[in-house]
């Protein structure tokens, strides 16, 4: 009897005159159950459903809310059937995609490690996860609906809802930290709550969120963070100096940004006052080692390598004082660099050191008195080789220092020279003074003046080994000299260098038993006798010295 365009359009028909015609003329695949509605209908009962699908024409399913209903003739008699249907496609699938949402933000809310739940305004739990309902010790369908005093004691129920109360009131995120007991299994944790209130869109609260971290570990390793930086501020105030962190950025500004108490005392400022500002500290460098104390921090930030320095400051309250620093440095990200050190104060050290050296010097030169002095005894009873020991000596340490030898070693070699005929206080001075040849008793006597000086030097404590260079300096490499016979490397070098220089000065100045021979012959013997009863490198340098116009200073 009548159609709207609607339904045409909604059910897909192919027909479109309609009016007139049966239903089941234009719909001939109706399902059994819309005849039964029908029948149902004609009997005089209604029937309706408030979601239904419907397979179109076409294949396609839409979704239905209808109701069918029988409708009256004047005479009431039932003269036909009222279908009305509401296609709520749209509405179906946008429940579906809601449904699906929620399970899938259930899902995600249940693994989180997190206690998440959701309360109304009067406290009433309207949700939460998983991890929760372990905290309560209950199913999430018995916890929803009911209070935190129904699982928790009145006192601490009523400090959960208070700050329920706090941050509903401010109106965003409030946090608080709190430990609980997980009624599931017992255990504690250490838990930082977030609560946030729900608010509608006329700006009423209706509920509030709230999350719940546990930070257990985070607490625990805060505590032992805490007890670790105790324990190294109070051995940072036990150690010597002071520990710091020095900061130098690519632009050159430099800082101290942790500094122990000593700074105070090292540098004679806080260390606040360099925390961000390096420059009072630096100020403190005294001016003729600033320089030095900078190239050598640029250095180390370049390279990487470990900075040490001593360096001297000058202080408002201490005056001059040496300090030393030492430090390894880190690259940091914007391509300065960072470096953990530590400053100590050396200032008795280098008072020590200073009277150390004055010390030995004075030593030195009182040494050298007696070297001197023992030397001149010799000379007193020999008066024909007067000066002998000072020219050996002479010759000694520049051949020496044409090998190579330096310092200590080269010291060692002249108070060798020096003294290398001390021994000869023991031989007679008839024999030292005889002007002709010696007999083969009285050769036998000089030749233990070696011993005799090695047995005076003995009880000398010298750094290097003079004595034994004494001992030595008679010996030749084939093993034909005295007073032991030894050959090749088991001479002391010390003692080549000083035969060789004992024999150029010997025949190259007058001697009683016969008169000078001069140099020349002095150094061909030298050369002559290289390797056989001389050391060839040591031959060498004497001759080079020469060279190079050593001449004998009288």
């Amino acid at each position: 009897m009548y159609v709207s365009e609607k339904f045409l359009r909604d059910y897909s028909t192919a027909e479109r005159d309609v009016v007139g015609r049966h239903h089941y003329e234009v719909f001939p695949d109706v399902p059994e159950k819309w005849r039964e509605v029908h029948r149902q209908a004609l009997a005089g009962r209604v029937s309706s459903a408030d979601r239904d699908p419907w397979v179109r024409v076409d294949g396609s399913v839409i979704w239905t809310r209808w109701e069918c209903r029988p409708w009256y003739e004047a005479d009431g008699s039932i003269g036909g059937i009222i279908v009305d249907t509401e296609v709520i496609t749209d509405e179906v699938l946008a429940e579906e995609a809601l449904r699906t949402s929620e399970a899938h933000l259930r899902t995600l809310v249940d693994t989180l490690p997190d206690m998440v739940w959701l309360k109304d305004p009067e406290g009433v739990f309207l949700s939460c996860n998983r991890r929760f309902a372990q905290y309560f010790g209950a199913p999430v369908d018995e916890i929803v609906g009911k209070t935190d005093l129904d699982f928790l004691d009145e006192e601490f129920a009523a400090s959960i809802r208070a700050h329920d109360l706090v941050a509903m009131e401010a109106g965003g995120t409030t946090m608080k930290e709190q430990e609980v007991v997980f009624a599931a299994d017992g255990h504690r944790e250490v838990i930082e709550t977030l609560k946030t209130p729900v608010i509608a869109a006329d700006g009423g609260v209706v509920g509030i969120l709230g999350v719940g971290r546990d930070i257990t570990q985070r607490k625990r390793a805060e505590q032992e963070l805490a007890a670790s930086n105790d324990l190294l501020t109070n051995l940072a105030r036990l150690v010597p100096g002071v520990i710091y962190q020095y900061r130098l950025w690519p632009d050159g500004r430099s800082a101290f940004p942790y500094a122990s108490p000593g700074m105070t005392d090292i540098y004679e400022v806080t260390p606040e006052e360099v925390r961000e500002d390096a420059a009072p500290a630096l100020g403190r460098l005294h001016p003729d080692d600033r320089d030095r104390v900078v190239e050598l921090v640029e250095e180390s930030a370049r390279t990487l390598e470990t900075f040490s320095c001593e360096y001297r400051v000058l202080l408002p309250r201490q005056g001059l004082r040496w300090r030393w620093s030492e430090a390894h440095p880190l690259r940091t990200a914007d391509g300065g660099a960072l470096w953990h050190g530590i400053i100590l104060d050396i200032t008795q050290r280098k008072l020590a050191e200073q009277e150390i050296r004055r010390q030995a010097d004075q030593l030195k030169r009182t040494q050298s008195g007696a070297v001197l002095a023992m030397s001149k005894v010799v000379e007193s009873r020999d008066p024909y080789t007067a000066g002998h020991e000072l020219r050996v000596t002479q010759l000694a340490v520049a051949i020496g220092a044409e090998l190579g030898l330096r310092g200590g070693v080269l010291e060692g070699l002249r108070l060798a020279g020096m003294l290398h005929d001390i021994g000869k206080i023991a031989v007679p001075a008839e024999i030292l003074s005889k002007p002709g040849r010696l007999s083969p008793v009285e050769f036998s006597i000089v030749q233990q003046h070696p011993r005799a000086g090695y047995d005076i030097l003995a009880a000398i404590e010298f750094n290097e080994p003079v004595a034994l260079t004494v001992l030595h300096h008679h010996e030749r490499l084939d093993g034909s000299g005295y007073p032991q016979g030894l050959r090749g490397e088991a001479i002391l070098l010390q003692a080549r260098i000083l035969a060789v220089a004992d024999v150029v000065e010997a025949m190259a100045s007058h001697r009683p038993y016969r008169p000078s021979l001069g140099l020349e012959p002095a150094l061909d013997e030298i050369s002559g006798g290289a390797g056989r009863w001389y050391d060839p490198e040591v031959a060498g340098a004497c001759l080079r010295v020469f060279d190079a116009g050593f001449s004998f200073e009288t």
